[in-house]
C-alpha cells in the first residue's frame, strides 16, 4: 500500500472517530521542482497542505480570487498571505489562473522549505518528516515555527514521537481550538511519523 494511501486510508479513519469527513488529497499533486537548491517536498507533503488550503475558485471564468481565511487575513490560491491587515478590502487583489496559483504554491513551498531547512541545521530529517514540518509551517509562518519548542526539542535532537507530539499542540486560531486545525495537525503528525 503506497503512501498516500496509508496516510489517506488514516486521516479517514481519524477523522470519522471525529465525526468529521476528511477529503482525501488531490490525484493531481504539483510536485515541487526547483532550481533554486531547496530540498524538495515529497508528494504526499505537497498533497497534504493542498488538501488542507485547498484552491478557492469562483464564478464561471475559473479563476481564482482572493477570500478571508478562517481568521480573516486576505488569502488567495492554494493558502498564500495577501495582506497581514485583517478584512483587508478583497477589491485591490485581482483574480489569478492556475498556472500562476501553481507558480505561487511553488515559490511557497521553496520559501518554507528553505526556512525548514535553515531551523532544523544539522537534524537529519526523512523526507515524511521534513515535508510535515513544511505543512505545519506552511500554516503557521516561519517567525511562529522558528521559536517554537518543536523546532528546538528536534535540533537537540529529542524523542521523535515527543517531537511529532507538539504538532497536535498548534490547533488553534486567534486563542481558540479550532477543528480544522486540530485535523491538519494531527495529519502532520501521522505523516511525521510515517518511515
Amino acid at each position: 500500500m503506497g503512501l498516500a494511501l496509508r496516510l489517506s486510508t488514516t486521516l479517514a479513519g481519524w477523522a470519522a472517530a471525529a465525526n468529521e469527513p476528511f477529503l482525501p488529497p488531490p490525484a493531481a499533486v504539483i510536485p515541487l521542482r526547483v532550481s533554486t537548491g531547496a530540498r524538495e517536498v515529497n508528494p504526499t507533503g505537497c498533497a497534504l497542505i493542498e488538501s488542507f488550503e485547498g484552491r478557492h475558485k469562483r464564478g464561471a471564468d475559473g479563476l481564482i480570487y482572493p477570500y478571508y481565511d478562517h481568521v480573516g487575513y486576505p488569502t488567495q490560491g492554494v493558502g498564500r498571505l495577501l495582506s497581514r491587515d485583517k478584512w483587508a478590502d478583497l477589491s485591490q487583489w485581482a483574480p489569478i489562473d492556475g498556472a500562476t496559483c501553481d507558480a505561487w504554491l511553488r515559490e511557497d513551498l521553496d520559501k518554507f522549505a528553505r526556512g525548514i531547512e535553515r531551523m532544523t541545521g544539522r537534524a537529519r530529517l526523512t523526507d515524511n518528516e521534513f515535508a510535515a514540518l513544511v505543512s505545519w509551517s506552511f500554516n503557521v509562518g516561519l517567525g511562529s515555527a522558528q521559536g517554537s519548542t518543536l523546532i528546538r526539542m528536534l535540533v537537540r535532537g529529542d524523542d521523535r514521537g515527543e517531537v511529532a507530539d507538539q504538532l497536535l499542540r498548534w490547533n488553534k486560531a486567534d486563542g481558540k481550538v479550532s477543528r480544522g486545525l486540530a485535523r491538519r495537525r494531527a495529519a502532520e503528525r501521522i505523516l511525521f511519523l510515517t518511515p
